[in-house]
């Protein structure tokens, strides 16, 4: 696939790229919902305005915790916009390791899953940083804190002293050799990896990007850039062991990524 974008400087230039360029293309699909590049990017602008009124800037830090959910990379994408930073949680982590890992990266405000929700209350008197917690549902039901967060809030725009060096990601290592440590990603980084590592490939006329790796691991969140730096949908899972099925054809995706563990398990 030819890519005629320009070349980006910041990890949201693509996002908005595409928007302009198709915005009735599909971007991203997820346990039956889709959205096009205009909706998803309106959806990134519009959470940046939400993180801006619960006081998030440049530096900042911003945590999500949950399964694969489209709203990870919502937060990503609107922490770039703003020069803040997403701490992306293992969310197979036991509650004290949940909340050294929260605590450590100095978060602020917490994006949680309804099935991990419950977790956090119990640890919510250590969570000593974190000043608002908002749910997020598998399906955007009624009662979605992280749905009723948009609808209320406007689009901004990315302010002027935004640096393509400010840390956008924070991604904890597996504390093998103690506690995990908390890796700073910056935007021009992930934009580096993303520009290299798609040397020598690239996505067919009618591919479908598969992101079934975690989040919270590098693999996940690299490998979802590809289809935004392409302008290729995204098909995400809730889990790394839950292709779709084949059944549903005009879902299938045809590029995968999987780490070999998961390629076993599947």
């Amino acid at each position: 696939m030819t890519v005629t974008a320009p070349t980006p400087r910041f990890l949201h230039d693509r996002f908005a790229h595409w928007a302009q360029a198709t915005p009735d293309g599909e971007a991203f699909t997820y346990l039956g919902r889709t959205w096009t590049w205009a909706e998803s990017w309106t959806r990134v602008r519009r959470l940046a305005g939400a993180l801006q009124r619960l006081g998030i800037g440049r530096g900042d830090v911003v945590s999500f915790l949950d399964k694969n959910h489209p709203a990870c990379v919502e937060l990503t994408q609107a922490c770039s916009l703003l020069g803040a930073a997403n701490a992306i949680i293992n969310f197979r982590l036991a509650g004290d390791e949940i909340d050294y890992a929260v605590n450590d990266s100095g978060a602020s405000v917490l994006v949680v899953g309804t099935e991990l929700r419950p977790t956090i209350e119990r640890i919510r008197d250590r969570l000593t940083h974190v000043a608002h917690i908002i749910e997020v549902t598998p399906d955007g039901a009624d009662g979605d804190q992280y749905e009723a967060l948009l609808a209320a809030a406007d689009p901004v725009d990315q302010p002027e002293d935004v640096d393509p060096q400010d840390t956008v990601l924070v991604m904890y290592s597996s504390g093998t050799t103690g506690y995990p440590k908390g890796v700073m990603l910056s935007q021009h980084s992930m934009l580096a990896h993303t520009i290299n590592a798609h040397d020598g490939w690239g996505f067919d006329e009618g591919d479908k990007n598969m992101v079934s790796m975690p989040l919270f691991h590098v693999g996940g969140s690299s490998y979802v850039l590809f289809g935004i730096h392409d302008g290729v949908p995204s098909v995400m899972t809730a889990t790394p062991m839950a292709p779709p099925s084949p059944g549903r054809s005009c879902k299938v995706p045809t590029a995968p990524s999987w780490c070999p563990r998961c390629w076993r398990r599947c």
